[in-house]
């Protein structure tokens, strides 16, 4: 009912599972964004690490979900071996994980962090043509600087700001 009522487009976070794939294939949403998944976890508390997935696997998952016109991307660090990685299986976008820059306490470190994010985005769009996604842990001030990278095709502000916004 949701995918026949939806005004925006739908993204969904899936994992590498059979069934997954098939609801996908099925719902045929926008866009899937492949997420690691630990049990019992709330939400996806850090990026995919895809060098220690088997690649084929995945590649052939990103495969599946293209012959549905569903774009797909992977959610990962801000990392050059894990962009790297990704684009070694085929993906056409990534989405950054901001959780790190997010959750610094120290000025200096959440510094260090946005540069590697930076890093991460230029190297995935202007070295490689990917589309950039990036969310995760954003708050009201800390996606202020996320925002302002101009190479961010999409950012998902996520639960915090949204869950935020109903009591003011």
């Amino acid at each position: 009912m949701l995918r026949k009522t939806i005004q925006t487009r739908m993204n969904l976070e899936i994992v590498v599972t059979e069934e997954m794939l098939d609801f996908a294939c099925q719902l045929q949403p926008n866009s899937c964004c492949i997420v690691p998944e630990r049990r019992k976890e709330i939400t996806t508390e850090y990026g995919l690490d895809v060098n220690t997935y088997k690649k084929s696997k995945l590649s052939k998952f990103l495969i599946q979900l293209n012959q549905f016109d569903i774009k797909s991307s992977l959610f990962v660090n801000a990392d050059e071996n894990q962009i790297s990685a990704e684009i070694d299986i085929g993906a056409s976008c990534i989405k950054i994980h901001t959780g790190i820059f997010a959750l610094c306490i120290d000025n200096n470190q959440r510094g260090l962090e946005f540069e590697r994010i930076k890093y991460g985005i230029h190297y995935c769009a202007l070295q490689h043509g990917l589309e950039v996604h990036a969310g995760y842990g954003l708050d009201y001030d800390r996606v202020i600087s996320i925002a302002s990278l101009p190479l961010i095709k999409e950012l998902n502000i996520g639960h915090v700001i949204i869950s935020r916004a109903i009591f003011l």
